[in-house]
């Protein structure tokens, strides 16, 4: 029964996040392909630059190779993460701004506008009456957290790809540890939205 409930409630959360997601994807498709691209590429930057190019190095030096090997590929490196702070300050300074008050504005007219075909009676309830006012004002910071938990999201599958498919390559036992610190982390992350969703309400 319980394990029925938490099902329930785990659809119901989901049908929320892509209601949420689908207006940034239709309201400004720009700046969310852009947001989740840019996390997918964070990770991978720092994928490159902790793991890759730190085990090229410690390899390099094991087995006497010249540095000019591992030179052009921290030369690339360097470039790569110049490229990708350039982008990320785009998005944060000139799309940002731009694109989060549409969100928000269209996140409000839809409520507003399904506030209208409710009866009068639903407004008589306050409980329903506390929910519609708690959801206009948690509006804008909604939009903020769905983009959290989508990036927060994306990164960790990215993470786990990258991750895990280089230690498959190098040291396929040492995947279990990269495998197990993705699932610790997740299962984290949501304990912290949890407890940071009771707080707010």
């Amino acid at each position: 029964m319980r394990g029925l409930e938490a099902m329930k409630k785990l659809i119901k959360n989901f049908r929320n996040a892509w209601f949420l997601l689908s207006i940034c994807f239709k309201t400004a498709p720009l700046f969310t392909n852009w947001y989740m691209i840019d996390k997918i590429r964070n990770e991978v930057g720092i994928f490159l630059e902790h793991t890759l190019a730190v085990y090229m190095i410690l390899n390099a030096v094991e087995f006497g190779r010249p540095f000019s090997e591992v030179a052009f590929w921290l030369l690339a490196l360097f470039a790569f993460e110049i490229l990708h702070m350039t982008l990320d300050s785009y998005r944060t300074h000139k799309l940002l701004p731009r694109a989060l008050p549409v969100i928000q504005q269209k996140l409000k007219t839809k409520l507003f506008k399904t506030a209208c075909t409710l009866d009068l009676e639903s407004y008589d309830n306050p409980e329903f009456y506390n929910d519609y006012i708690m959801a206009i004002n948690e509006s804008d910071n909604q939009i903020n957290r769905i983009l959290a938990t989508m990036e927060s999201f994306v990164s960790s599958i990215t993470r786990l790809l990258l991750t895990g498919g280089f230690f498959l390559v190098v040291d396929p036992f040492s995947f279990i540890f990269a495998f197990a610190s993705f699932i610790l982390v997740f299962c984290i992350e949501l304990y912290i939205n949890k407890v940071n969703f009771n707080r707010n309400l």
